[in-house]
């Protein structure tokens, strides 16, 4: 491995990417960020596209920028407790719950897909397993299309046409999903069963403020969703209400 001055060069570019994120305290694309620490386009490209596999960054792909993801924060809480923002994730989730029985997810977008950052099982014998770091596809999940409702059409368009070309063997119908995402922003919320996982299903909404890159999930048995699901979705209402504020 290359070093200098003691340091691995490809672990101090990491840090020094983290760092000036803190810096300038907003998303970057790859180039202001490679002229920012004076590196080479390719391995900034390279390191980058590492950080966003891992789920430390997120990558939007129509504005080409980058962005820290919660998942960063959550790793070094444990030494001076846990910040305000995740003291209210984990009473969110803590909340839902007790008063769903359901699983609940904080998830959030990892390029071209849906990625569990949080989860907490549900208490039923029967239930929606959704570990932490699972991925979904973010064209055909109900994560993801409460992320994209928050979208223009002309976003969500440019993230379908990088889908269909990353999986030309499923393509993503446009017109279908706009439509789909048109009376998800009317309603609030995206609802989704059997589309992932036959059997399964999860409610979904993007968190207001701050956190609107985050998506609060209740998942469980398609039906079992489906039957309780203007009463899931006031509970959510209420939980984040309470606890995060209006959107």
């Amino acid at each position: 491995m290359e070093a200098e001055n003691g340091v691995v060069k490809s672990v101090g570019r990491v840090f020094a990417i983290l760092e000036a994120f803190a810096r300038v305290q907003q998303s970057m694309t790859a180039i202001e960020i490679g002229r920012r620490l004076g590196t080479p386009p390719s391995s900034t490209a390279a390191i980058l596209k590492s950080m966003v596999t891992l789920g430390y960054l997120s990558f939007d792909r129509v504005t080409r920028v980058y962005l820290p993801t919660i998942r960063l924060g959550m790793l070094t809480l444990w030494v001076d407790g846990a910040s305000l923002g995740s003291a209210a994730l984990d009473r969110l989730i803590e909340t839902l719950h007790e008063t769903t029985g359901e699983t609940i997810i904080i998830a959030t977008q990892s390029d071209l897909e849906m990625k569990y950052l949080l989860t907490r099982p549900g208490r039923f014998p029967v239930r929606f397993l959704a570990p932490a770091g699972l991925r979904r596809p973010l064209c055909g999940s109900g994560t993801g299309w409460a992320l994209l409702a928050s979208k223009t059409d002309a976003e969500v368009s440019v993230l379908i046409q990088h889908t269909n070309r990353a999986t030309p063997s499923q393509p993503v119908d446009e017109r279908r999903l706009l439509d789909l995402l048109a009376q998800v922003r009317v309603q609030g919320y995206a609802a989704s069963y059997g589309n992932v996982i036959l059997g399964s299903g999860v409610i979904a909404m993007v968190l207001p403020g701050g956190q609107r890159s985050l998506v609060l999930g209740v998942g469980g048995p398609a039906e079992r969703l489906e039957r309780s699901e203007a009463q899931i979705v006031e509970q959510m209402r209420a939980a984040i209400a309470g606890i995060l504020g209006p959107s």
